[in-house]
């Protein structure tokens, strides 16, 4: 019963997020059948989690008849949609295709895709077991992330007590993408379960590694995909945090979306991508406050790649489709800042403190080191045979044997984004009110997991040969 109300919530949130997907997409766009999975899923859980909080507001904390409305909600989507595509069923054969594949493609495809599946279906069931190890999560896990979804669904009428500043050690500012999705699952299960927060990290980490692998496929090779997937199941602290039911996981799954729907609108020239990548911007917002930054930097780069390529495309159509899409997705999170959420008391407490902090050089200095040293170590590589696959080396020789090419738009705007991300957080650190090795203790390892998939994806985009189904001339 309780596993198959978690259950019935995800088919739920996957066919109202593949509604949307197929809705800004089309159907006739064949490029993007390879992540049409992944992103329909996640595109769902940030939008059922968004409509679940907009619901509280609505009617005071009262979900007693959330389920029913939402399954409504979904079948009459569903309905439409199936209404829609019957009729787009006739005009199916004017839809162009993608060239097929050579049988020693296709011989070489099929064998990659399988090897694929097996290390997907090891990873999942490794991520299960080692779910068991932590099965309320650690330390922020129960005492800030699932603790606000046991207050939203115990509350009733109190519900905006969660956001007392009397409750300041569970930070009432933090953004609410995955304690609603915990209670949501909760609300299908009938039931408080561990499996709720479980399943949740489970699901993003699967996410990850598929959009990965999909991605990376789509844009350059099979093979390419393949070795960037191995990439980041090598790193045994994805796999910690991906069971750890913090939001820092969840939160790598937007950042990484947000930068292939981008790569994709660049590669295939189609500005709908831009929608869903505004919405993926969003949707990191409406996770962790980290999201917000995310959501600047990107906008400030992407509008800086499309001026560049004024004189070949508008402007208009791209900016405005991804500004509509970054609205759609960043809502809850404007009306939770304006209405609900106490100030950051990281943000507060920069503001009391000294501007000396700036010019601080030793300062400066620690957190550089500190920063330079966890990047190098922050996936605790010497879990696997005391370091040996640590992919830093093994992708700085395929980077040297692919070369790099940083003239086209996407190429350099995604490592951008992420030296951008990384600068954002350095200063961060300088302005810190807090003890700096304390903050940087423990916060810098997850902040570099929340880019690692994104940077894994980066990586193989600016070293990789040509697509897969084109033939070097």
């Amino acid at each position: 019963m309780i596993i198959g109300g978690i259950l019935v919530s995800i088919v739920f949130a996957w066919l109202l997020g593949n509604t949307v997907w197929r809705h800004v997409m089309g159907e006739a766009d064949q490029n993007i059948r390879l992540i049409d999975l992944p992103l329909s899923l996640g595109t769902g859980l940030a939008i059922t989690s968004s409509i679940l909080f907009f619901w509280m507001i609505l009617f005071n904390g009262d979900v007693q008849h959330y389920i029913k409305a939402e399954m409504i909600m979904v079948f009459a989507l569903t309905l439409l949609k199936i209404k829609k595509k019957y009729k787009s069923s006739s005009i199916s054969s004017n839809i162009p295709s993608i060239d097929e594949p050579t049988d020693e493609e296709a011989k070489e495809l099929k064998g990659t895709t399988k090897l694929f599946w097996a290390i997907f279906l090891l990873a999942l069931v490794t991520l299960i077991m080692s779910s068991f190890m932590f099965p309320h999560g650690r330390w922020d896990a129960w005492s800030i992330w699932n603790m606000k979804a046991r207050f939203f669904i115990r509350g009733g009428l109190d519900w905006t007590r969660a956001f007392s500043e009397s409750l300041g050690f569970t930070h009432p500012d933090y953004p609410l993408n995955l304690p609603m999705t915990v209670m949501r699952h909760w609300l299908y299960a009938f039931s408080e379960t561990i499996a709720g927060p479980m399943s949740t990290g489970i699901l993003f980490s699967a996410l990850i590694i598929l959009l990965l692998f999909r991605a990376v496929s789509l844009i350059r090779s099979f093979t390419a995909g393949l070795i960037a997937t191995s990439v980041l199941l090598g790193t045994p602290y994805f796999l910690l945090e991906s069971v750890s039911q913090y939001a820092d996981v969840p939160l790598a799954f937007y950042f990484l979306a947000t930068l292939v729907l981008i790569s994709m609108f660049f590669h295939f020239g189609n500005t709908r991508m831009l929608v869903m990548a505004g919405m993926s911007a969003g949707f990191a917002a409406w996770t962790k406050n980290e999201g917000m930054l995310y959501a600047v930097i990107v906008t400030v780069f992407l509008t800086a790649a499309i001026y560049r390529r004024r004189h070949n495309i508008s402007m208009i159509a791209p900016l405005s489709r991804y500004f509509a899409g970054l609205l759609t997705g960043i809502m809850p999170v404007i009306v939770l800042k304006l209405f609900f959420a106490t100030p950051n008391d990281l943000m507060s407490g920069i503001a009391q403190s000294s501007i000396n902090c700036l010019f601080d050089i030793e300062n400066y200095q620690l957190i550089g080191n500190y920063m330079l040293q966890c990047a190098l170590k922050f996936g605790d590589w010497r879990e696997i045979a005391y370091g040996a696959y640590n992919p830093l080396p093994i992708m700085a020789f395929y980077s040297l044997y692919a070369g790099v090419e940083l003239k086209k738009n996407e190429n350099w705007l995604m490592p951008a984004v992420i030296i951008g991300m990384l600068a954002g957080y350095f200063l961060v650190y300088v302005t810190s009110p807090f003890d700096i090795l304390w903050h940087l203790n423990t916060s810098c390892t997850r902040l570099f997991l929340q880019l690692w998939p994104s940077s894994i994806f980066a990586f193989f985009i600016l070293t990789a040969p040509a697509d897969h189904w084109q033939k070097e001339q």
